[in-house]
Formats: C-alpha cells, structure tokens, sequence
C-alpha cells in the first residue's frame, strides 16, 4: 500500500487490522509504499492507520485509509437450461456475491453465491423458455461492482414418447397415427425397409399426403392377386366349356 508524506527521509509506519507493521520512507516525492505483511488478510471496510516520525524523532498523528474493492468479479457461468424447467443455474467467483438473472421476456431473478460457488433461481411465473432463448448473468460484489453478462442456451435434450400407428388396410396411400408435439417430424418404416416422413399437426395428428406410402407392393399386391384370380376363372370356365363340347359331339 502507499500514501504521501510530509518531508523527505521521514519515516512513515503503518498498522494493519491485525496489528502487524510496516515501514517506509518518504522519497524525493513525497511518496511512501510498503508492502503487506504476509499472512495480513484485507477485508473491504478494513482501516489501516500510518504515523511519520522525523529525523528528530518528532511522531505525527495518524493518518488512516480504507480497504476498498474497485475491481469487478468475471461474469457467472450460466448453465445451459432444459426446455420446461422451473429453474436456472451457474456457478459464481465469489460467496455471497449477488447474480442477476435476466431471462428472454426482460423479467429478472436474483441469487446469492452459495460456499460451494453455485447459485440458482426460479423461472418467473408466466415467463416460458423456448429452445434456443439466452439467458444471461451478471455478478454484482459487496463493493457494488458489477461483473460482465455470462450466457447460457435453452435447450431441449429430452426425446418425445413413440407415437403410436394406426393400423393400415391392405392397399391404402395413406399411413397415419397420433404424434407428441406439433411440428416434430415422425419418419415412418415400411416392411421393405423404405422410409417416408410426416409433420405433427395441430391437432397431434401425422399428416396425411399420398406420397407418404412409398410404392412398396402393397397396394399393388392386391391388385396383382385380383387379377390372377379372374384369369384362373375365365380359364377354368374355357375349360369346361371345351369339356362339355367334346361330349356332346360324341353323343351325337
């Protein structure tokens, strides 16, 4: 620590909080510095006192001065947060220390560092996070400084339940069943192993569109087995035909 003195060469003592000292002298300034004894803890709020003897021995009053933090702690970590959670959090530099939690609607929180340098706040009633938000941080000190802003994302790391299929007749277009949230992509696979892919609309529904069946032969595996079945008709029906001809020339 330093301070000015009144006359070159003088000597100037200083007394810390715990009661330890330390000398200087006076420069061709009229400058003093000592350095703190090691061991000495400075507190905000500390006074450290310091007296000037003369050459001739003659001691001053004391002069006294403040420990004061003018220096702003980093910003806070801000943990990225959870789509739906009721809570956000971080770490901070230093216990007891005040963070701002400033969410994506302008609405605020605020915490304290906690021993462990965590702190936490509640989501504000009515504020709703959406994936991809920032919310940011600020830590203030006991001496009123205030660090920089820490960001953190809102994010959505939780899979939605399967959706549920409904069962589909034989030769239709369309493959349909209920989704989770509105707007997720549901991906749909067929028995051959092809894929087709749909919204979920508003109403939790798969939308429906006739390009969603890929021509797998479903549809037309029905038609094939339709066709094959008249042909062995009209030919069993030829046959006979033929048959009954035979024998009626005969009898004749």
């Amino acid at each position: 620590m330093s301070g000015k003195g009144h006359e070159v060469g003088n000597t100037v003592t200083v007394t810390f909080p715990d009661g330890k000292t330390a000398t200087s002298k006076v420069d061709e300034k009229g400058n003093w510095t000592v350095d703190v004894p090691e061991g000495t803890e400075l507190k905000v709020g500390n006074e450290i006192t310091a007296t000037e003897t003369d050459m001739s021995g003659n001691k001053s009053e004391s002069g006294k001065g403040k420990v004061t933090d003018t220096t702003a702690p980093e910003a806070p970590s801000v943990n990225d947060t959870e789509v739906g959670s009721k809570k956000v959090s971080g770490k901070g530099h230093e216990v007891g220390n005040t963070v701002t939690v400033t969410f994506p609607d302008g609405k605020t929180a605020t915490s304290k560092v906690d021993e462990k340098g965590n702190w936490t706040v509640d989501v504000p009633e009515g504020t709703e996070l959406k994936v991809g938000n920032e919310i940011t941080a600020t830590e203030t000190d006991m001496s009123g400084n205030k660090s920089e802003s820490g960001k953190g994302k809102v994010t959505d790391t939780t899979a939605p339940e399967a959706p549920s299929v409904n069962d589909t007749e034989v030769g239709s277009k369309k493959v349909s069943g209920k989704g989770h949230e509105v707007g997720n992509t549901v991906t749909v696979t067929f028995p051959d192993g092809k894929t087709a892919t749909s919204k979920v609309d508003e109403k939790g529904n798969n939308y429906k569109n006739e390009k969603l069946l890929p021509n797998t032969g479903m549809k037309q595996e029905g038609k094939n087995t339709a066709f094959s079945s008249i042909i062995i008709i009209l030919m069993a029906s030829m046959l006979f035909i033929n048959k009954r001809r035979k024998k009626e020339n005969k009898e004749i």
